[in-house]
């Protein structure tokens, strides 16, 4: 059991260094690859916790992303494709459902669907700094020290490219 904890928390690392990183990008689909690639990660630190609904919502959140990235400009057969994933998603949930925490990771990446599928990076953000929340409160009721740190540090990070992109005035000088 410690060995798989430890491996969880490697994979972790991996994700966290991607969150870090992923809204200090103003593109939408640059943003869009590095979420679908700390998924992955975020699937396999979950799957060696034995939280599988979450394994498996973040292994179907790398598809959803991967499909909101190359359908982005095809707006009716993306906003099919967004219905198709809620559903889908609330159907995983179904499969998997253990307890309280998978209820939690329905909404969590129900806002993450709908996040995927904003034609703006700001929506974008937005809805992402929702599901991150409550990925924040899985990750401290599973205990998950990393998913802590990483979904702490996703928000900040979410936050502070939120600011420099849309709250900072650009300031002109005078002389």
């Amino acid at each position: 059991m410690e060995d798989t904890f430890l491996l969880a928390q490697f994979f972790g690392i991996i994700g966290l260094i991607l969150e870090i990183i992923t809204f200090q990008f103003k593109n939408r689909k640059t943003i869009l690859v590095l979420l679908m690639l700390w998924t992955i990660f975020w699937a396999v630190h979950f799957y060696f916790l034995q939280e599988l609904v979450s394994a498996w919502i973040l292994i179907w959140s790398a598809l959803r992303l991967l499909t909101a990235f190359l359908l982005n400009k095809e707006w009716k057969v993306f906003k099919i494709s967004g219905y198709f994933f809620i559903i889908s998603t609330i159907i995983i949930t179904g499969i998997f459902y253990k307890n309280y925490i998978d209820i939690l990771a329905l909404i969590a990446w129900l806002t993450a669907v709908i996040a995927s599928f904003q034609k703006q990076d700001k929506s974008l953000r937005i809805w992402s700094m929702i599901s991150t929340f409550v990925w924040l409160i899985i990750s401290i009721l599973v205990w998950t020290p990393i998913s802590i740190l990483a979904s702490t540090t996703f928000l900040i990070s979410n936050m502070i490219g939120y600011r420099r992109f849309y709250w900072i005035k650009k300031i002109t000088w005078k002389i």
